[in-house]
C-alpha cells in the first residue's frame, strides 16, 4: 500500500527565520544579552514587520543559567545558529514551549539535571542492556579532529599588527607535546559598537568570547543513537532534554550522557522514542 511520512521541525526553529539585522557587542550576564538580542531582531523590533507577536521571553531563575556570561560579537548569522552556537559553548540548551492557556510562544535557557551515578541529590535514570530498557544503540566516535588550544587573531591594533587572544579548551591548558592541538581563527570583531569603541581589555574579551564559541565546534564527541522503553522511565517526568544519564550497551560502552535529541515515530502499532545522548566529559 501507499506510505506517507511526514517529517518536521520543532518550534524552534522559527529563529532560523530571522537574522541578526544590526551588529551587536554582547556583554555581561548571558540570559541578559540573549533577551536583547531577541528583543532586537524577533520580540520587540525596530521594523515592525520582523516581530514574532507571539514570542514572548521567559527569565530562568536556574542559578546555572543567571550565573553565566558572555563577551561576543554577531553581525548577519541567523538567532538560531547564535543561539545554538552560544549554548553548545556553555553546555546548555534554549526551547520554544507553547503556552496551551495564553497561546503565546514560551522561550527560555535550561540547564539539564545530572541524573548519571556519578552523583547522590537526584534520582538514577539509566538506560542499559542489562536492564532491558536499552532496546538497541549505535555507538559514535567523532572523527573530526579535537583542537584543545585556540589562537583568536582579531583587527589590527598598535603598530598594525593584529590583536590576538589565546584561549582553551576546558583542561587544554595543561596540555603539551602531542597532547596540544592548536586551531588558528579570525574572529570578526569590530572595536567600534553602538555604544562607542571597546577599551582593549573589553575587546580582548570579545575575542575570548568567540574563540570559547569557535574551539566548542572542535571537541571530540562520542555519543549513543538507538531506541529505548519509555515504561520504566517517563520522559518529560523523570527526565528531559538536556539531563545527564547513565547509559551503557552490550560492548562495555558506559558514561554519562546528556539527552541532546528525542525523535518520536509512529505507526498503526505503537509510538517508539528514539533518543540521541551526546557523552559528558
Amino acid at each position: 500500500g501507499n506510505t506517507l511520512i511526514l517529517t518536521g521541525r520543532s518550534l524552534e526553529s522559527i529563529l532560523d527565520r530571522r537574522v541578526i539585522w544590526d551588529a551587536i557587542a554582547m556583554s555581561g550576564n548571558l540570559q541578559t544579552e540573549i533577551e536583547r538580542l531577541l528583543d532586537d531582531n524577533a520580540i520587540s523590533p525596530t521594523d515592525g514587520l520582523r516581530t514574532f507577536s507571539d514570542l514572548v521571553f521567559n527569565t530562568s531563575a536556574d542559578a546555572i543559567i543567571t550565573a553565566l556570561t558572555v563577551d561576543t560579537q554577531f553581525n548577519g548569522e541567523t538567532l538560531y545558529k547564535v543561539l545554538s552556537q552560544l549554548c553548545m559553548a556553555d553546555g546548555i540548551g534554549f526551547r520554544i514551549l507553547r503556552d496551551l492557556v495564553t497561546d503565546k510562544f514560551d522561550f527560555e535557557l535550561y540547564a539539564g539535571v545530572d541524573r548519571s551515578y556519578d552523583q547522590s541529590t537526584n534520582e538514577f535514570v539509566a538506560f542499559t542492556s542489562a536492564l532491558d530498557n536499552l532496546l538497541n544503540a549505535d555507538y559514535i566516535e567523532s572523527s573530526r579532529p579535537q583542537k584543545t588550544v585556540c589562537l583568536v587573531a582579531g583587527t589590527a591594533g598598535v603598530g598594525s599588527i593584529k590583536t590576538t587572544s589565546t584561549v582553551f579548551a576546558p583542561g587544554g591548558s595543561a596540555l603539551s607535546d602531542l597532547a596540544r592541538r592548536e586551531l588558528y581563527f579570525e574572529a570578526s570583531v569590530s572595536r567600534n559598537t553602538p555604544d562607542g569603541e571597546l577599551s582593549e581589555a573589553d575587546y580582548l574579551l570579545q575575542l575570548e568570547g568567540r574563540g570559547k564559541e569557535e574551539l566548542a565546534k572542535w571537541v571530540y564527541l562520542k555519543s549513543f543513537v538507538g531506541e529505548i522503553d519509555p515504561t520504566m522511565y517517563n520522559y518529560g517526568e523523570e527526565f528531559n532534554m538536556g539531563d545527564i544519564l547513565q547509559i551503557a550497551d552490550d560492548y562495555g560502552h558506559s558514561t554519562q550522557s546528556r539527552v541532546i535529541e528525542m525523535i518520536y515515530s509512529q505507526d498503526e502499532s505503537a509510538i517508539s522514542m528514539y533518543p540521541t545522548f551526546e557523552t559528558v566529559e
